[in-house]
């Protein structure tokens, strides 16, 4: 029995091999795109692009272990890791016939660090000031651009070296509005910055609140 089904799976493998060999010289075959990363992250939708060169979408077959692939268009399809792993493989399937292996590294996202233009690890110089317009929020440098989030609103607090508090407000978007700017041009040394209540949009995750506050201290 054991040696029936050794020769079935053989068997079976051997086929699959020959069916993959004539599409590849007789048929089209898709495959991953260049361009697809090798790094996704955990509880978020990454996407699964392909080249189909010529094949039928219909034909195609995605599959993931564990997880569950859903199909956005004929090229592109996408899926939501719930565990992270050093090696998640995803397989496609071309008529029934495995076409590529595509191994993958499964990440949590990383924390986001809103930061202002200029400012340097929490330290912003006087000479500065007058060009810290924008608060932008600090990822690694392979994180793709897709799942960048942006910032739709914070708190401010400017207080003196001496505590006290200069400005106080919630701002809409990313900027300083011109109340800030001005308070902001009046401290000195040793001022500090006080971010918090952000909350920022992605395209894949909506709005969220970042728990933290953060401070950023003016020097020289």
């Amino acid at each position: 029995m054991k040696c029936l089904i050794s020769f079935t799976t053989i068997h079976k493998m051997m086929c699959n091999i020959l069916i993959l060999v004539y599409l590849t010289c007789f048929g089209n075959v898709p495959a991953f795109s260049k361009n697809m990363p090798d790094v996704v992250y955990l509880s978020i939708e990454n996407r699964i692009p392909l080249n189909l060169y010529g094949s039928n979408p219909e034909d195609i077959l995605i599959k993931v272990t564990p997880g569950n692939v859903y199909k956005r268009d004929d090229s592109t399809y996408a899926f939501v890791p719930q565990i992270e792993s050093e090696e998640l493989k995803i397989k496609l399937y071309y008529k029934k016939v495995l076409c590529e292996v595509k191994t993958v590294v499964v990440k949590k996202m990383p924390d986001v660090v809103p930061v202002f233009t200029k400012e340097i690890q929490g330290r912003l110089r006087l000479q500065d000031i007058p060009n810290l317009s924008t608060l932008t929020l600090q990822y690694p440098a392979a994180f793709p651009d897709e799942l960048k989030s942006t910032v739709v609103s914070f708190g401010l607090s400017i207080m003196e070296a001496n505590s006290i508090t200069v400005y106080a407000g919630n701002l809409r978007g990313d900027k300083l509005d011109e109340h800030a700017l001005k308070a902001l041009s009046s401290v000195g040394k040793n001022a500090r910055l006080i971010l918090h209540n952000i909350v920022v949009q992605n395209p894949r995750t909506g709005q969220q609140r970042l728990s933290l506050v953060r401070e950023v201290v003016v020097t020289d």
